[in-house]
């Protein structure tokens, strides 16, 4: 499921493995001996617009023993018990990047996957219907599969598609250096201006880079 119904492939949306893994423990630690249902209801719903938001912190600098401090950047927090805690992802850029396991969010990527997860739990929530109706195997064999994500890909939820190609000879001196750029630095920079235009719903860019003897793709 995953893998064909996500952007990135091995991750759910934009939520790597390492996002994914403490969700899971904070739910099985909040509603300890659950059913699985339950569990994937109380998933979806963590994603509600009240309870989900990202936050940026554009600058960030740490040096020396500070970094053991940035640790509590890093809590992946949806408790409501204590009014006073808070309920963001705090986003890092800068020099922790690569420290970050949120790093492929931003403010659109948040409403792709608020939009995704209320869609699951729409689905969800007729599944449990019918489970309780007693409804009979292939009716919630059917409905299972349907929650799985047999509904619109990723990329068909796109009206427009950008494809930017960075080439170089095999004996140039500059041109890994260059490319590198063009994935990186530009590919995040062409991104947060593209987000501020209001015409524009959502938008994400996915980095894929061709191995070296791999031929330019024809159009």
């Amino acid at each position: 499921f995953l893998s064909d119904y996500s952007i990135y492939g091995e991750e759910y949306g934009f939520l790597s493995e390492k996002a994914l893994i403490g969700i899971v423990y904070y739910l099985l630690n909040k509603h300890q001996n659950a059913h699985y249902r339950i569990l994937l209801k109380e998933f979806h719903l963590l994603f509600e617009k009240k309870k989900f938001m990202l936050k940026f912190e554009e600058k960030v600098e740490i040096k020396g023993k500070d970094r053991t401090k940035i640790k509590k950047f890093f809590e992946i927090n949806f408790r409501n018990e204590n009014k006073n805690q808070s309920n963001e992802w705090i986003i890092l850029y800068s020099n922790l990047a690569e420290n970050n396991v949120l790093k492929l969010l931003n403010k659109s990527t948040e409403r792709i996957i608020k939009n995704q997860n209320n869609s699951g739990l729409k689905n969800l929530s007729e599944l449990s219907e019918e489970i309780e109706k007693n409804a009979s195997i292939e009716v919630l064999k059917q409905k299972w599969l349907s929650w799985l994500g047999n509904g619109q890909l990723f990329v068909e939820k796109y009206e427009n598609l950008l494809l930017i190609i960075c080439s170089n000879a095999k004996d140039s001196l500059y041109g890994p250096q260059f490319c590198y750029f063009v994935e990186s630095n530009f590919r995040e920079k062409l991104q947060n201006e593209l987000v501020k235009l209001t015409e524009i719903e959502y938008v994400h860019i996915r980095p894929f880079k061709l191995l070296n003897l791999k031929e330019c793709p024809k159009s």
